[in-house]
C-alpha cells in the first residue's frame, strides 16, 4: 500500500510522494529520489499546541516594558528579580493571547529579530494610533500580494513588529 505525502497551498499540491494524486513521475525517477518520508501524526493538533511565546533580547528592560505598555497597549504580565532582571507582557484579550519575553543583553549583543502579529480590525486605525503615541511606524498600511493589509514599526531596540490584518 502506498501513502500519500504532500504540501498544499490553497488546495494545490506543491510536492508530492509516489502514488499522490497529480504526480505522474517515472517509476525510474521515483527510484532514484530514494526512500518517501512516513506521513506522520498531526502531534501539534493531538496534544493541541497553543501559543508561541518569543524571547527578545532588549538593552534597557524597564523602558521595553514601557514601550510595550504605553505606547503598543500590551500589559505587563511580571517582572522577575529585584532589581527586575527579566519580564514578560501580554494581551490576553479576544482571539489567541500574545506573550512577548523581555530578557536585558548587552545593546552590542542584541540581534534585531522580526515579529508578526495578526489585528483583528482597523489596521488603519492602529497605525495610527501608534504614530500618534510616538512609535517608530513605517508608511501607512498596504495591501500585500499574500493577501493580507500591513504596516510595520520598530522597537527601542530595533526589533520590528508587522502588524496585518486580512485585506
Amino acid at each position: 500500500m502506498r501513502s500519500a505525502v504532500g504540501i498544499l497551498l490553497k488546495g494545490r499540491a506543491l510536492l508530492a510522494s509516489p502514488g499522490a494524486p497529480g504526480n505522474d513521475a517515472a517509476p525510474a525517477a521515483v527510484a532514484a529520489r530514494g526512500p518517501q518520508p512516513m506521513p506522520t501524526p498531526r502531534l501539534a493538533q493531538q496534544h493541541e499546541l497553543h501559543g508561541l511565546q518569543p524571547v527578545l533580547s532588549v538593552s534597557d528592560l524597564t523602558a521595553s516594558v514601557r514601550f510595550y505598555c504605553d505606547v503598543l497597549g500590551l500589559e505587563l504580565d511580571f517582572l522577575w528579580g529585584e532589581p527586575p532582571s527579566y519580564g514578560r507582557v501580554r494581551h490576553t484579550g479576544d482571539g489567541a493571547p500574545i506573550y512577548i519575553h523581555l530578557s536585558p543583553a548587552p545593546r552590542d549583543e542584541i540581534a534585531p529579530c522580526e515579529l508578526r502579529l495578526h489585528v483583528g480590525r482597523d489596521v488603519d486605525g492602529l497605525h495610527a494610533a501608534y504614530a500618534a503615541r510616538g512609535a517608530d511606524v513605517g508608511p501607512a498600511p498596504r495591501n500585500q500580494p499574500w493577501g493580507l493589509r500591513e504596516f510595520e514599526l520598530r522597537d527601542p531596540d530595533g526589533h520590528l513588529l508587522i502588524f496585518g490584518a486580512e485585506a
